[in-house]
């Protein structure tokens, strides 16, 4: 379809025919000075030649013409506007918020055999369940004993999931600052518009570290309508052979399960607990069904702007004119 988004120019149209005679007409001064010439009659006559020479031939006024309606067409933004072509739209922003404090280095999450770290096994199934988010902005809060962004909400998947995988326990301190960790995620999401907005909380210590309380931070989600789900991980006593082989139960205490809960109830969100690889992957899957990865679409037209060909021609026109006035006088 052709249409032109400014048509109102086209009350300009008029204005070549219309001003000439609007604006007043030169007018000669007239000298008290005069000169007596024999041959006067000779020149009125060429000055009657040259004033009939003077006058506009009619293909020059209608090339002028022409040149100010081409102009008018370009003025008024004339655009193609193609078929419909339907694109998605996102669907929500969502943040996770990943703890790297010492205890997170603890070999004690077992699958298929094997031991493995509690970040190691994060990186795994975490950075699955993010390729997996198609429409979704995603962003990336790393915490110890204090947060900082790692990622910001993007619809990159593939660099959010790069940025966990590079992650190491530690880096940021080796305490547990949760509070600092929603308060920091928060901010990300306060300024992005977005119908739902998400924050998936991990650890597997307690709070003891920053400046917020994890529950005041929970109190300012609920106000800004960001859900809080709450992962706690690892957490299970560990057998260890201490001195004379003697067998002992070791825990570090494992994640704050009343606190994690009652930030995910202030908040909309739920509660997970993951002691084993296979309890993670579980946790992501009911993610999944929870906040599900769909999108809406709507329907885009392309458009093309039509307006420098109409510009173009007014240009290569006025040339042509000029070259051909010249060259007859």
């Amino acid at each position: 379809m052709f249409e032109f988004v400014w048509p109102w120019v086209f009350v300009f149209i008029p204005l070549s025919i219309v001003l000439p005679f609007m604006l007043p007409k030169a007018r000669l001064q007239e000298s008290t000075y005069a000169m007596r010439v024999p041959f006067f009659e000779h020149l009125l006559t060429l000055s009657t030649q040259s004033a009939v020479s003077v006058s506009r031939p009619l293909w020059q006024r209608l090339g002028v013409f022409t040149v100010w309606i081409f102009l008018v067409l370009a003025g008024a933004r004339p655009v193609h506007i193609g078929p419909g072509v339907p694109i998605k739209e996102k669907a929500r922003a969502l943040m996770l918020a990943v703890d790297l404090s010492g205890s997170m280095q603890t070999r004690d999450m077992r699958e298929g055999g094997l031991t493995w770290t509690r970040l190691d096994t994060v990186k795994q199934v975490a950075s699955e369940f993010i390729r997996a988010r198609s429409g979704d902005r995603l962003g990336l809060v790393l915490f110890g004993s204090q947060p900082y962004l790692r990622t910001p909400l993007t619809f990159d998947r593939n660099t959010v999931a790069k940025m966990l995988q590079t992650s190491t326990a530690g880096i940021a301190g080796e305490q547990t600052a949760l509070g600092d960790a929603i308060g920091l995620s928060l901010k990300r999401l306060a300024h992005v518009k977005a119908e739902e907005k998400v924050l998936i909380l991990l650890t597997d210590g307690r709070n003891n570290a920053g400046i917020m309380e994890p529950t005041k931070a929970a109190q300012l989600a609920k106000l800004m309508h960001v859900r809080i789900y709450t992962i706690g991980l690892g957490g299970e006593a560990q057998k260890l052979r201490g001195p004379f082989g003697i067998m002992m139960s070791v825990s570090d205490g494992g994640p704050d399960h009343d606190t994690l809960q009652k930030i995910a109830r202030m908040t909309g969100g739920q509660y997970f607990r993951a002691q084993y690889t296979e309890d993670l992957r579980k946790v992501y899957q009911q993610l999944d069904k929870l906040e599900p990865a769909d999108v809406k679409e709507r329907v885009y037209h392309p458009r093309t702007e039509f307006y420098p060909y109409f510009l173009s021609f007014a240009l290569l026109l006025s040339m042509a004119l000029v070259f051909l006035v010249q060259r007859e006088r």
